[in-house]
């Protein structure tokens, strides 16, 4: 266990931070969130265009929006680097059943096709989880797609990733209020990366923020694309710090920096 957490401190590197910032991404569902927030000055046009303009993107990235989730699409690894969804009671209580309808992305030129994972050794691992997307058919099927997807191996994407996921969903409907909650998830997209066949990189590091805006509480995972033991899920956690360190983004930089950083600092 503790090699393991040794093994990810190795690999973190500092770099100067992006201001490719998923933490712009954040009222985009309701706008009291704004003052929940302590201002965190950004807003989501329903224009895509106008949105891009307030986050600008490097030319190999893609802002996706879908009807429930957003995700920044990385062209050069053929991958998604981050997805930023709410959570919320209808979503994750309802009946829906798996659509397991995996489909190319009509969005992005050179899309990845369902096909691109066959006989690769690694599963098609769900950024956004299709169990926390549960209300109807439509927001289930948007999670199978393609810009949804990156390659994990079985034993991480069935095992510790699958605890964490379910961990999340249970912390949060253990909640006696609905509170405004937030999970950013990231693949660590970063350079000479193996790759499948078909030239989709191979992220080496997962990780998940949740950000409880209600409460203003922020909990982070870093994990290793292995085989781990569910039990050793707890020393997988980590500061907003360490993954900041690790990817070069900056996520809740328009925080006041005081707040931001009794928050990040924390594990």
């Amino acid at each position: 266990m503790k090699e393991a957490k040794n093994e990810i401190n190795k690999s973190i590197y500092k770099e100067k931070k992006s201001s490719d910032l998923p933490s712009q991404l954040l009222p985009f569902l309701d706008p009291k969130i704004l003052l929940l927030t302590l201002g965190l000055n950004f807003f989501l046009s329903a224009h895509a265009e106008t949105l891009t303009e307030l986050l600008p993107l490097k030319s190999s990235c893609q802002l996706l929006k879908n009807s429930t989730y957003y995700s920044r699409y990385q062209a050069h690894h053929r991958n998604p680097s981050w997805t930023l969804h709410e959570l919320t009671r209808a979503q994750t209580s309802g009946q829906q059943s798996r659509s397991n309808d995996y489909r190319r992305d009509q969005r992005i030129s050179d899309a990845v096709e369902a096909s691109d994972y066959r006989s690769s050794g690694f599963d098609r691992g769900h950024m956004v989880p299709a169990a926390d997307r549960r209300k109807d058919k439509a927001s289930m099927s948007e999670t199978f797609l393609m810009s949804n997807m990156t390659p994990q191996r079985p034993e991480f994407n069935r095992g510790i990733w699958r605890v964490l996921e379910q961990k999340i969903r249970k912390d949060f409907l253990s909640l006696r209020r609905e509170d405004d909650v937030f999970v950013f998830t990231g693949a660590h997209l970063e350079k000479n990366l193996p790759q499948l066949t078909t030239k989709i990189s191979i992220p080496e590091f997962f990780y998940k923020i949740i950000f409880n805006a209600s409460d203003l509480k922020i909990t982070s995972y870093l994990i290793s694309n292995h085989r781990y033991s569910s039990s050793e899920l707890e020393s997988f956690r980590v500061s907003v710090d360490e993954i900041e360190e690790l990817t070069g983004l900056d996520f809740f930089s328009h925080l006041p920096d005081r707040l931001e950083l009794e928050l990040e600092s924390k594990i």
